[in-house]
Order: structure tokens, then C-alpha cells, then sequence
């Protein structure tokens, strides 16, 4: 088994802190890089953020999965929210929030738990 690790441009500490890209959305932006530093291979991947209001465990408060984000050097740029997963009252309600990304690295339509990074941002 590959260990995979991921790198983040935005944290998800407090709603102040995140960069509001339109109505209820943020863009995003983050890397794939394999635990030697080496990125993912550049391509499209299905992947999963996920939002919680704790560091591990718990259950999810807000799920998007995105079918096609393309990875080029390990780098990719997503806006998350918005149609068809809105926040709604997510940053309102909760003051300690933690993001939680999967990706689809083999491409079988499944996310492994080798493919979930952790800890979450």
C-alpha cells in the first residue's frame, strides 16, 4: 500500500478564515503528493470534501463529491458549495469546522481508505 499525503492552501478553522470565491461558495485549492513528495499523476479524479465539527470521528455535517477535478503536478483548484451542495447555515451554526478530503487516486469509482487524507484540515 502507497501512503499518499496531503497539502492544503485553505483551512477550515473558522468561517472568517476560509476566502469566499461568489454566494456561498470558496474556492479551494489543494495538492496530491505521494509521501516522497512526488505528486499525483496529472489527470481527472473523483473526489470528496467533506466537513465536521471535529478533528476525528463524528459524523459529517456538509458532503460534495466533484466527478472530475483535474491534477496537474499534484495541484487542483475546486469551488465547493453552491448548487447542487449548498452550506446553508454550515459557518453560522458552527464555529470549529474541519475539512476531510478523498481521492479517487486508482480510479474505480470507489474512494479506499488509503485515498482519505487524514488528519482533516
Amino acid at each position: 500500500m502507497t501512503t499518499r499525503t496531503f497539502w492544503t492552501a485553505a483551512l477550515f478553522a473558522a468561517a472568517a478564515s476560509v476566502s469566499v470565491a461568489g454566494p456561498n461558495t470558496i474556492a479551494y485549492q489543494g495538492g496530491l503528493l505521494y509521501n516522497n513528495g512526488i505528486p499525483a499523476a496529472d489527470g481527472n479524479y473523483k473526489m470528496r470534501f467533506a466537513v465536521f465539527s471535529v478533528s476525528s470521528g463524528g459524523a459529517g455535517l456538509w458532503t460534495q463529491d466533484v466527478t472530475s477535478v483535474t491534477v496537474k503536478t499534484g495541484l487542483f483548484s475546486v469551488t465547493l458549495g453552491g448548487a447542487p451542495a449548498p452550506f446553508g447555515t454550515l459557518f453560522a451554526n458552527n464555529s470549529d469546522l474541519w475539512l476531510q478530503v478523498s481521492a479517487d487516486l486508482n480510479r474505480n469509482h470507489v474512494f479506499d481508505a488509503n485515498e482519505t487524507y487524514l488528519p482533516r484540515q
